[in-house]
């Protein structure tokens, strides 16, 4: 299985070509081309999910309700194009055993042995003004997660402080907690920052440079009102 990152400035996509006996599953709606010995069976149970609920705690976090398995009919390997809903990098993450937890709406396909799971992140998802749930992804393929704007990789050791709405996976070593920006709740509001997460640990993050909501927050006032 091969994935090919289609660069194209701020509209990046991946084509994953893939062979007989091979099969990838993404969210509902990333696919934008494939070739003709390509099966999609859309579905809200994917490998290694559970079931119904699963998909329910996967549209509690951002992601869609249903994914899509795409397997080959016949002949030779098979193309699918994907690509993530707002403008931006992807990236290819090598799970190679090792688990990694994506936000909401990030995910964009898996390839290989991956298992998914939605997991409750507590209370934290309320303070931070996020996801109630991360999508947990464990096993020994590659996952490919989707951002607005330029993806960063950081590798923490110790701790690192990070907007709450610029996250985009993380590898699960990591522990976090929400909290204020600055040194009181009411200065972080005020000063636009609101609530950050800070994480502690060892391992590697991925940010996006760009904030979807913060964006909304500027084009809300400026669109017409419904009628």
């Amino acid at each position: 299985m091969e994935i090919e990152t289609i660069r194209g400035g701020a509209f990046q996509s991946v084509l994953v070509t893939f062979a007989p006996g091979e099969h990838l599953v993404s969210d509902s709606g990333a696919m934008f081309r494939a070739s003709a010995n390509v099966d999609i069976d859309i579905q809200a149970r994917a490998k290694g999910s559970s079931g119904i609920f699963g998909a329910a705690k996967r549209m509690f976090g951002g992601d869609t309700f249903f994914q899509s398995t795409y397997t080959i009919t016949e002949g030779a390997s098979g193309e699918v194009g994907l690509a993530a809903t707002l403008p931006g990098e992807v990236r290819v993450i090598d799970l190679a055993g090792q688990t990694w937890m994506a936000t909401g709406g990030s995910f964009l396909v898996a390839c290989g042995d991956v298992s998914m799971e939605a997991r409750f992140q507590g209370m934290r998802g309320f303070f931070s003004g996020e996801s109630l749930f991360f999508l947990e992804l464990k096993g020994t393929g590659k996952v490919v997660v989707g951002a607005f704007g330029a993806i960063r990789e950081i590798e923490v050791d110790g701790e690192l402080t990070v907007d709450s709405g610029q996250v985009v996976a993380f590898e699960s070593s990591l522990e976090f907690r929400a909290t204020k920006a600055g040194g009181s709740w009411i200065k972080s509001f005020l000063a636009g920052e609101g609530i950050v997460l800070r994480f502690t640990g060892s391992g590697r993050i991925l940010v996006q440079s760009h904030s979807a909501p913060e964006l909304g927050r500027r084009l809300g006032p400026m669109l017409p009102q419904r009628g």
